[in-house]
């Protein structure tokens, strides 16, 4: 029996109220938590109640001096008593794929940083080990974005935040086919169960399901109280980790089980564009990033696209600029550590509005 626990911020001390009060409960104990989010520095000075395992340590200053966890995979530090980190391998490659002790078991736990791109150097060993051909799936995904799509599996909400997704996490949630994909929000929302799409580097078509859940950020007893369900910020899952399930648990039909949600069809954007004007600052005209990503790898395979092997020199020859183009292509956005820019695109806009740009894509 594993728990679940959205950002904590400076909530520490209610966190571990909360824990500690599970761990005495008639549903505990429990054999590890899992954090999806982020979590004041301070917590380092904290021992907790029962393991728990923090997901973004990619701001978090670790000592020279720490080692990895004694009986653990490499890149996982310990921090203070049941407390530890998915620090990563090295500075460079922080999201990872770990098999983590849990109880008398073990479970398969990927874990992103924030603002992750699938294409970066930061996820360079989580790309190498989900692209195995004897990788199947892990038990646990940890991000701290929504993934693009997945709002068409989610129950309808007032309070739920309207921003879109990330298409990285969306990448990296169909690679990594998880059973569990944990992210914070501001309410608490779980997904149907939904299909696994079967991969191309993969000698096994996966039969287990996927379940998005994310959860709302660690508030007080009280708070918690006054917010109800859609506040909830801990989930508890008694989970069959995946090398262990049974073929008729695999086989299990689910009911409301959906198709996969990261695909183009579940991103519902025009594959052609119709309309040059922007209804408003927040829409994507045109073809969605899926789409785009996949053109541009499909041609860098081809062995005659015009920028491959050294360019021949043209002298001061330019090509004459494109006075139609009115969209800016942005890139580096996961840089800024306020995420401002990167979920509100009207920031952008209006500030190239002066220069004619009137759509902004990253």
């Amino acid at each position: 029996k594993i728990l679940l626990v959205g950002s904590v911020g400076e909530n520490i001390q209610d966190l571990v109220e909360k824990l500690t009060k599970l761990q005495k409960s008639k549903a505990g104990p429990f054999d590890a938590c899992f954090c999806a989010g982020s979590f004041s520095k301070s917590i380092v000075d904290y021992p907790m109640p029962l393991p728990l395992y923090l997901q973004d340590c990619s701001r978090l200053i670790v000592s020279e001096n720490s080692n990895d966890a004694v009986n653990m995979p490499k890149g996982i530090i310990r921090l203070n008593n049941n407390l530890f980190s998915l620090q990563g391998t090295s500075n460079k490659s922080v999201a990872n794929v770990w098999t983590i002790p849990v109880g008398n078991s073990d479970i398969v736990v990927a874990s992103v940083p924030s603002h992750a791109r699938i294409d970066s150097n930061e996820t360079s060993d989580l790309r190498e080990k989900i692209s195995h051909e004897s990788y199947v799936g892990c038990d646990l995904l940890l991000t701290s974005e929504t993934p693009q799509g997945i709002d068409k599996l989610l129950p309808p909400s007032d309070h739920r935040s309207q921003q879109e997704g990330s298409f990285d996490i969306a990448d990296i949630a169909l690679r990594s086919r998880p059973r569990y994909h944990i992210a914070p929000q501001n309410v608490f929302s779980q997904s149907h169960p939904f299909k696994h799409l079967p991969s191309s580097t993969s000698s096994f078509d996966p039969k287990h399901t996927g379940r998005f859940i994310s959860l709302g950020p660690v508030v007080s007893a009280k708070v918690a109280k006054e917010k109800g369900k859609s506040g909830k910020f801990i989930h508890a899952v008694g989970i069959t980790p995946l090398h262990h399930m049974t073929e008729v648990e695999l086989d299990e039909k689910l009911e409301n089980l959906q198709q996969s949600p990261y695909t183009d069809d579940s991103y519902g954007v025009q594959n052609i564009c119709q309309k040059e004007k922007l209804t408003n600052a927040g829409n994507n005209v045109g073809i969605s990033e899926a789409q785009a990503r996949r053109l541009i790898s499909e041609t860098s395979q081809n062995d005659d696209y015009r920028w491959k092997g050294k360019r021949k020199n043209m002298g001061d020859t330019q090509e004459p600029n494109d006075t139609t183009n009115s969209t800016l292509f942005l890139h580096g956005l996961q840089k800024d550590a306020s995420g401002q820019l990167q979920n509100d695109r009207s920031l952008l806009l209006q500030a190239f509005q002066p220069y004619g740009v009137i759509r902004v894509r990253r």
